[in-house]
Protein backbone atom coordinates (compact mmCIF):
# COMPACT_ATOMS: atom_id res chain seq x y z
CA UNK A 1 0.00 0.00 0.00
CA UNK A 2 0.91 3.50 -0.94
CA UNK A 3 2.11 5.47 1.91
CA UNK A 4 2.46 9.09 0.09
CA UNK A 5 1.95 11.74 3.03
CA UNK A 6 -1.15 14.79 2.13
CA UNK A 7 1.93 16.97 0.82
CA UNK A 8 3.41 14.54 -1.07
CA UNK A 9 0.14 13.69 -2.64
CA UNK A 10 -1.12 17.02 -3.51
CA UNK A 11 2.81 18.27 -5.15
CA UNK A 12 2.07 14.92 -7.48
CA UNK A 13 -1.37 16.25 -8.33
CA UNK A 14 -0.20 19.55 -9.06
CA UNK A 15 2.95 18.43 -10.98
CA UNK A 16 0.45 16.53 -13.13
CA UNK A 17 -1.84 19.35 -13.77
CA UNK A 18 1.04 21.40 -14.92
CA UNK A 19 2.30 18.88 -17.39
CA UNK A 20 -1.23 18.64 -18.76
CA UNK A 21 -1.32 22.32 -19.26
CA UNK A 22 2.32 22.51 -21.16
CA UNK A 23 1.01 19.53 -23.23
CA UNK A 24 -2.15 21.76 -24.23
CA UNK A 25 -0.33 24.79 -25.05
CA UNK A 26 2.41 22.74 -26.60
CA UNK A 27 -0.18 21.26 -29.18
CA UNK A 28 -2.39 24.31 -29.94
CA UNK A 29 0.29 26.20 -32.35
CA UNK A 30 0.11 22.80 -34.59
CA UNK A 31 -3.60 22.62 -34.52
CA UNK A 32 -4.10 26.13 -35.53
CA UNK A 33 -1.41 25.75 -38.62
CA UNK A 34 -2.87 22.71 -40.02
CA UNK A 35 -6.38 24.88 -40.15
CA UNK A 36 -7.57 26.10 -43.64
CA UNK A 37 -6.90 29.81 -43.98
CA UNK A 38 -10.43 31.91 -43.77
CA UNK A 39 -10.97 33.11 -47.41
CA UNK A 40 -13.74 35.28 -48.52
CA UNK A 41 -14.95 34.94 -51.46
CA UNK A 42 -16.47 37.66 -53.59
CA UNK A 43 -20.59 37.30 -54.13
CA UNK A 44 -21.74 35.30 -57.09
CA UNK A 45 -25.53 36.07 -59.07
CA UNK A 46 -27.78 35.55 -56.71
CA UNK A 47 -25.79 36.78 -53.33
CA UNK A 48 -27.94 39.61 -51.58
CA UNK A 49 -30.84 40.21 -50.31
CA UNK A 50 -33.47 42.63 -51.27
CA UNK A 51 -36.52 43.84 -49.34
CA UNK A 52 -39.31 46.23 -50.02
CA UNK A 53 -41.23 48.93 -48.09
CA UNK A 54 -44.38 48.99 -47.40
CA UNK A 55 -44.78 45.25 -48.42
CA UNK A 56 -48.80 45.88 -49.54
CA UNK A 57 -51.00 48.87 -51.16
CA UNK A 58 -54.07 49.37 -52.15
CA UNK A 59 -55.37 48.63 -55.53
CA UNK A 60 -55.19 52.31 -57.89
CA UNK A 61 -53.38 54.00 -54.87
CA UNK A 62 -50.03 56.17 -56.13
CA UNK A 63 -47.55 54.58 -53.97
CA UNK A 64 -43.73 55.11 -53.16
CA UNK A 65 -41.56 51.94 -52.48
CA UNK A 66 -38.27 51.59 -51.11
CA UNK A 67 -36.24 48.58 -52.17
CA UNK A 68 -33.37 47.91 -50.24
CA UNK A 69 -30.55 45.76 -51.32
CA UNK A 70 -27.82 44.10 -49.03
CA UNK A 71 -24.92 42.17 -50.17
CA UNK A 72 -24.59 39.04 -48.38
CA UNK A 73 -22.91 38.60 -45.40
CA UNK A 74 -18.59 38.59 -45.47
CA UNK A 75 -19.23 39.22 -49.77
CA UNK A 76 -18.19 42.07 -51.67
CA UNK A 77 -19.52 42.38 -55.49
CA UNK A 78 -16.72 43.50 -58.17
CA UNK A 79 -16.99 46.39 -60.21
CA UNK A 80 -19.34 46.06 -63.12
CA UNK A 81 -21.91 44.38 -60.61
CA UNK A 82 -25.57 45.35 -61.04
CA UNK A 83 -29.10 44.80 -58.93
CA UNK A 84 -31.77 43.85 -61.28
CA UNK A 85 -35.72 44.90 -59.96
CA UNK A 86 -37.82 43.78 -62.42
CA UNK A 87 -41.33 46.25 -62.75
CA UNK A 88 -44.39 44.24 -62.94
CA UNK A 89 -46.18 44.10 -66.06
CA UNK A 90 -49.46 46.35 -65.67
CA UNK A 91 -47.27 48.80 -63.31
CA UNK A 92 -46.43 52.29 -64.37
CA UNK A 93 -43.47 52.20 -66.80
CA UNK A 94 -40.31 53.25 -64.95
CA UNK A 95 -38.66 56.66 -66.16
CA UNK A 96 -35.71 58.55 -64.54
CA UNK A 97 -37.47 62.01 -65.16
CA UNK A 98 -39.90 63.29 -63.01
CA UNK A 99 -43.37 62.07 -63.31
CA UNK A 100 -45.34 59.19 -62.64
CA UNK A 101 -42.83 55.67 -62.23
CA UNK A 102 -39.87 57.96 -61.16
CA UNK A 103 -37.15 55.68 -60.28
CA UNK A 104 -34.19 57.58 -58.15
CA UNK A 105 -31.32 55.61 -56.20
CA UNK A 106 -29.45 56.28 -53.46
CA UNK A 107 -26.35 54.63 -53.30
CA UNK A 108 -26.11 54.04 -49.25
CA UNK A 109 -22.55 53.05 -48.82
CA UNK A 110 -22.22 51.94 -51.85
CA UNK A 111 -20.31 53.34 -55.12
CA UNK A 112 -22.06 54.16 -57.90
CA UNK A 113 -20.28 54.58 -61.59
CA UNK A 114 -21.46 55.96 -64.89
CA UNK A 115 -23.60 58.74 -66.41
CA UNK A 116 -26.58 58.33 -65.27
CA UNK A 117 -24.89 56.11 -62.67
CA UNK A 118 -27.87 53.72 -62.64
CA UNK A 119 -30.10 52.27 -65.93
CA UNK A 120 -33.93 52.00 -66.45
CA UNK A 121 -33.76 48.57 -68.53
CA UNK A 122 -36.99 47.84 -70.55
CA UNK A 123 -38.89 50.81 -70.52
Amino acid sequence: MNTRSGIEYRLYQITVIVLMAILLLAAMPIAFASAAPLIVANAIDGDGVMTVSPISVTYGSVTDFTFTFMPTTGRDFVAGSSVELTIPSGWTTPVTTSGAGLVTVNAGTCTLNGAPPFSVVGM
